[in-house]
């Protein structure tokens, strides 16, 4: 009886930051083959591939078989992930985030014969030999997600479940505004309690981040760190961009801030604009 390829995502349902391996077997020895990544979150559609050569077992694992082509070469696990791209035929400047945090990304896996180029217009269009999903999340099950409306506050809180008290983090983004979710889910996944605070663009705050005032974020910083599930002695601040930029500001002007963590580049460090921002209370 001839082997039938299957391919197998081990785990199959993991956190963002976790690795997943395929493993694929069922091959002939040396047999040429094509794994394919898909997704599609609200209409946009991303994907990577990668050539592989099947060992003398028939069987090829993305942890331990380098890609010898594709999206991405040499051996990597994530490969088929951190490579994705926009799929051919959608406009210009996607860009793949993650909105809703309570849903997966539900990665599509697929595997195809030969060693192809399965966006060439010069392939037809293949039925894969196998298939399997792998389930990406942000958020885990033992994590709450809380709205945040507390006096001017406007932002989404994050709680693991579960006994006693977890560090504090406040998680700030840029000068896109709105609430940006999906960095506060993972931290609250692995142990934190996390406010992902909205400072303009959002509901019922400032269009324009020049009109923020930094007592804005020091009623953050304080309202956080009197949280019945943080844990006393001060809280953390992980900001990019703009958010970096006031990350390092609330270091040194709140101590209730004993740790900032922020995401940029040197030139905006060397130019931070503290004057963007009202210095009206810093006390």
């Amino acid at each position: 009886m001839m082997d039938v390829p299957k391919i197998h995502a081990v785990p199959g349902r993991v956190l963002m930051d976790e690795k997943v391996e395929l493993q694929i077997e069922g091959l002939k020895p040396g047999a040429a083959v094509t794994a394919k990544s898909f997704l599609e979150e609200k209409g946009m559609k991303f994907g990577a591939y990668a050539n592989f050569i099947a060992n003398s077992n028939g069987e090829v694992n993305t942890a331990t078989s380098p890609s010898l082509g594709g999206s991405y070469t040499g051996t990597d696990a994530m490969g088929l992930y951190w490579s994705m791209v926009p799929e051919p035929g959608q406009r210009d400047g996607l860009r793949l985030m993650k909105k809703n945090v309570t849903t997966p990304y539900n990665v599509q896996i697929s595997l195809l014969s030969g060693h192809i180029d399965p966006y060439s217009p010069n392939n037809n269009v293949q039925v894969p030999v196998a298939e399997t999903n792998v389930e990406r999340l942000y958020m885990a099950d033992n994590v709450e997600r809380i709205p945040v409306r507390e006096g001017a506050l406007r932002g989404m809180l994050f709680v693991p479940k579960g006994p006693g008290t977890f560090p504090g983090v406040m998680d700030l983004f840029g000068s896109g505004g709105g609430l940006i979710e999906h960095r506060a889910a993972l931290l609250a996944s692995r142990g934190f309690v996390v406010l992902a605070l909205a400072y303009f663009a959002y509901e019922d705050l400032p269009d324009d981040f020049l009109d923020v005032d930094l007592a804005y974020f020091k009623e953050g910083a304080e309202w956080l760190s009197h949280h019945p599930s943080v844990t006393p002695g001060g809280i953390g601040v992980i900001g990019t961009s703009k958010g970096a930029q006031i990350a390092l500001l609330m270091g040194v002007h709140f101590p209730q801030v004993c740790m900032s963590q922020p995401r940029l580049k040197s030139r905006q460090i060397l130019n931070l604009p503290s004057q963007d921002f009202k210095l009206s209370s810093p006390d």
